[in-house]
């Protein structure tokens, strides 16, 4: 019961206070680099695009890593050990990227005043856009997230053969790599982001409905997540660059009314 407590307690600081912290000055570099909006939407792209390429190199190798260091792709210290190596590697890359960034947009001109935490919290309620844009943001990576975290189940309870988890998490983001750097400049150049973003996530829920159906086929769920990723990194563009383009006027909308 102990080891139980002490692995939900590490993986909530992990994954929602330790990895929301860094995220969110992350993810907000955009608007502080560039006020335009198609080179924020560049941005977005390139890092996207370097996002999935390592999800691709993980996706690839962590069960090697895991057998490598503990014997077998189920032992515990296998898992804590290669999940160090990635986390090191993390680190290292992030404090690469903060200390080699320089914000170009001027900052929000500051006052003796300081807002109360619940007027805050309360502007951020009142947004429309924002509350827009998390709804859009949870309906799209919520599904991606639990997907990606049960494929090795999946793979090795429904299909019975592990080693087919890279091939089902890498069919979908290849794709969303291939999307980023063809689909998303095209279509995002020549359509409003609103129909661009319905007409991804209706392709995606017609994926996921055709993968119940044929859950057990392993080439039809290959070529379905491949569709799906391509619909993600479309559409996963257009909200992050909408993301920037909300903070930006945020920003100056703050500016204003000091």
């Amino acid at each position: 019961m102990l080891f139980r407590s002490w692995i939900f307690v590490c993986y909530n600081l992990v994954t929602t206070v330790f990895y929301t912290a860094m995220n969110v000055p992350y993810c907000s570099m955009h608007c502080f680099l560039t006020d335009d909006s198609k080179e924020r939407s560049r941005l977005s792209i390139l890092r996207l695009i370097f996002a999935y390429t390592a999800q691709v190199i993980i996706n690839g190798t962590m069960l090697f890593l895991v057998r490598s260091f503990g014997g077998t792709y189920t032992s515990p210290a296998g898992w804590t050990r290669a999940m160090l190596l990635v986390g090191a590697a993390a680190f290292a890359l992030a404090q690469v990227c903060f200390l080699n960034t320089r914000e170009r947009v001027g900052q929000v001109t500051k006052t003796s005043e300081k807002v109360p935490l619940k007027d805050s919290i309360r502007s951020v309620f009142c947004n429309p856009y924002m509350l827009i844009l998390l709804a859009c943001t949870l309906f799209s990576f919520l599904p991606a997230s639990i997907t990606g975290s049960a494929s090795a189940y999946y793979a090795q309870y429904i299909l019975g053969n592990v080693n087919a988890t890279g091939l089902i998490t890498n069919a979908t983001t290849a794709a969303q790599v291939l999307s980023l750097l063809v689909l998303a400049p095209f279509m995002l150049e020549r359509f409003p982001k609103k129909y661009i973003y319905m007409g991804c996530t209706l392709l995606c829920c017609c994926t996921f409905g055709l993968s119940a159906l044929m859950s057990r086929n392993l080439t039809a769920l290959l070529i379905l997540n491949a569709i799906k990723g391509a619909a993600y990194g479309v559409s996963g563009r257009g909200i992050y660059s909408n993301a920037a383009d909300m903070m930006g006027v945020t920003r100056k909308e703050i500016g204003r009314a000091h």
